[in-house]
């Protein structure tokens, strides 16, 4: 016997008490009641998350798939990726984005991470941001916007530079998923 038990969204976190019980007529016409034992099930907030690009959130983390590239042009000084967040879990959860691998940044860049419309997303750090309420199955748009004088967003070692952006949860903060940025300078040609 399998028990199956449906928790309604707005039920409080905790423990839910799951019994069965049957009314039958046994052979010889005579009434018959039977219950189970009780199942304690234990209701929790489960998190999850998924970032990658935008109208891709869900790619497969480190895959192809999984990247934003941008070609950074002569003259510019601002970089600008995006990202799409969708919250996976069983709560409206509360997601700090970061840049993960912060050690590649030169320190005289200015890191800011945005939402859709370009409006600067409340940072913890230099390298980190806060987004949310995000509801479950909602999803925002994030972004990373780096900058710096032209001259000096250039000057990085290689054609291209990459780096780790991570979405986690507040409530939970094992629980992350990451999406993999590039910037590639244009006029260095590919062999």
């Amino acid at each position: 016997i399998s028990f199956d038990v449906r928790v309604d969204e707005d039920h409080p976190w905790g423990s839910i008490l799951n019994a069965a019980s049957a009314d039958y007529t046994a052979g010889a016409g005579a009434p018959r009641s039977l219950e189970s034992d009780g199942i304690e099930v234990l209701g929790e907030r489960v998190s999850a998350r998924a970032m990658g690009p935008p109208g891709n959130p869900l790619a497969p983390e480190g895959g192809i798939e999984d990247r934003n590239i941008a070609v950074l042009e002569d003259g510019r000084s601002e970089c600008v990726f995006l990202h799409e967040l969708v919250n996976l879990g069983n709560f409206t959860d509360t997601i700090r984005v970061a840049l993960a691998d912060s050690m590649v940044i030169p320190s005289d860049w200015t890191v800011e991470f945005i939402d859709g419309e370009g409006a600067p997303l409340r940072a913890t750090s230099r390298f980190a941001a806060v987004i949310g309420p995000v509801e479950i199955g909602g999803t925002r748009i994030v972004g990373l916007r780096l900058s710096a004088t032209a001259e000096r967003l250039r000057q990085f070692a290689g054609r291209e530079l990459e780096f780790l952006v991570e979405a986690r949860s507040i409530v939970e903060p094992l629980s992350r998923n990451g999406v993999m940025d590039v910037i590639v300078k244009n006029d260095i040609p590919l062999l």
